[in-house]
């Protein structure tokens, strides 16, 4: 039984995989938009409103491939074994790693908000999604806080 519980660790695999292959596809689309973009932008010349939004939308999608990567990576250096990859792609714990997402998150619904803002197309609406993305934040932002409180520090070594 123990051997099981061991071995189960790797059942982790499949969510590493999984949003690692969504990662991948994910930047290969925002390769394609950023082909789009800029023949859209070369092709209309001054057609500034097309390329803020169509920016914003490219890192929107290059941004979501970005958190699935920190997931992937996250996922496995926490269950599977540490990897050798850049200090911001690295994870000490699982909370650390959900405060990534979460600030990610809140990156990405600023950047949708935007995006709407610059099409304004209802201004009741715009605001109802503002107040939601900022209870939403908020809410976050408490946990990574909060969550950051809970979590025994280490002390630290005084240097003489």
């Amino acid at each position: 039984m123990r051997k099981i519980l061991e071995y189960s660790k790797y059942l982790v695999l499949i969510a590493v995989v999984s949003t690692l292959v969504a990662s991948v596809a994910t930047f290969l689309l925002g390769a394609y938009k950023t082909v789009i973009v800029l023949i859209g932008v070369f092709s209309f010349g001054s057609a500034e409103s097309f390329s803020s939004v169509s920016f914003l939308q490219l890192m929107d999608t290059l941004l979501i491939a970005v958190v699935l990567l920190v997931f992937s990576t996250g996922l496995y250096g926490l269950f599977i074994k540490e990897l050798g990859v850049s200090r911001s792609l690295k994870t000490k714990s699982l909370h650390e790693l959900e405060a990534k997402l979460g600030s990610l998150v809140i990156l990405v619904m600023a950047l949708y908000l935007l995006e709407r803002f610059i099409q304004w197309e209802n201004t009741r609406d715009l605001l109802f999604m503002a107040a939601a993305f900022a209870l939403v934040s908020a809410a976050l932002i408490a946990y990574r806080f909060l969550g950051r409180r809970a979590v025994p520090q280490k002390p630290e070594k005084r240097k003489r």
